[in-house]
């Protein structure tokens, strides 16, 4: 937990309110993954969701894993907002990846939630694994189940994850459309723009 006077918390503040500008300036909203403080002052895996250059809703990663526990506090709910016409969401890394549709337990329950909610899309923002033999079968993993989601939920999923020009092993970015397929497929190894029209 953190005090008001905690250095992270004002540069967190000053970091956002940056961010928050810039994409009013650019007419841009933005889906943001970070690290954050949620409400009872805890440290969380967070979405922020910057719309007309204000942190309209935050999101907090709830399936934790590994060194996650006992870092993070879990999230609680689902994020869903009504934008533009389009009901939107977000997950990260295990919130989808642990979450089987067609079978029991505590993981199911986020899709099921997200197709009963009929979202249209979903946001992703991942950080694969680094070892390589974990990486590579996080990769697999990992396009699998955006693409098998996708096309059970009845959503359109953009993915991200963390980006750093050059590096290799980077989980598979862009936009899968609700049929389960890319639509747009970006680069693995650098910072990459890409856009696709939902309709």
């Amino acid at each position: 937990s953190h005090n008001g006077q905690d250095p992270r918390l004002l540069q967190l503040q000053s970091a956002e309110k940056a961010v928050a500008d810039y994409s009013l300036a650019k007419g841009v909203d933005l889906v943001l993954g970070t690290a954050g403080f949620n409400d009872q002052g805890e440290w969380a895996n967070m979405q922020l969701f910057i719309i007309d250059g204000q942190t309209r809703r935050r999101y907090a990663k709830q399936l934790l894993c590994g060194p996650e526990i006992g870092c993070y506090a879990p999230g609680q709910e689902l994020t869903v907002i009504d934008y533009k016409g389009f009901k939107i969401t977000g997950l990260i890394c295990n919130d989808l990846w642990s979450n089987p549709l067609l079978w029991p337990g505590d993981s199911a329950f986020l899709m099921q939630e997200l197709k009963s909610q009929q979202v249209d899309v979903v946001f992703v923002s991942a950080y694969l694994p680094h070892a390589a033999q974990e990486q590579a079968l996080f990769n697999v993993w990992n396009d699998t189940c955006i693409r098998m989601y996708s096309l059970t939920g009845c959503w359109v999923t953009v993915t991200s994850d963390r980006t750093i020009d050059g590096a290799e092993g980077l989980g598979p970015v862009g936009i899968v459309d609700k049929q389960g397929t890319w639509q747009v497929r970006g680069s693995d190894f650098a910072t990459d723009y890409f856009k696709h029209t939902v309709s």
